[in-house]
């Protein structure tokens, strides 16, 4: 069951490059409504189709190793290592997605990607 379907894959793959095309420092999904990026300190919804709860949780099982805890675990893809988690908000599975920390300062500007407890991670990061 938590066999990685290519088609699954591909989507999370492509938000995921849309999310680090844009800076953004995490890809949330949640059932009923669009992804959302983190860029800075703003959650930003992308103006696509929502994703639905089932979505959701098939995407989860699909990325998520077996013996995972759904609160923190990673899997690799053609964007290098993502670092996962699955938080409930009010009854509602959110996958948040990050890109993993080895890589964060060596594949983009770094700054860009690293967690946003920084006020000025923006674009000062030069």
């Amino acid at each position: 069951m938590s066999k990685t379907s290519s088609s699954e894959l591909a989507q999370v793959e492509k938000l995921l490059k849309i999310a680090f095309d844009n800076h953004a420092t995490e890809l949330r999904l949640s059932g009923g409504v669009p992804p959302m990026l983190r860029i800075g300190e703003q959650l930003r919804q992308l103006k696509i189709q929502p994703v639905s709860a089932e979505a959701v949780a098939g995407l989860i099982r699909a990325i998520m190793p077996d013996s995972a805890d759904p609160k923190n675990f990673s899997f690799t893809c053609s964007h290098g290592p993502i670092d996962a988690s699955v938080v409930d908000v009010s009854g509602t599975e959110v996958l948040v997605l990050k890109r993993g920390s080895s890589s964060a300062a060596s594949e983009d500007d770094g700054g860009a990607l690293e967690l946003d407890l920084q006020d000025d991670g923006d674009d000062s990061g030069s």
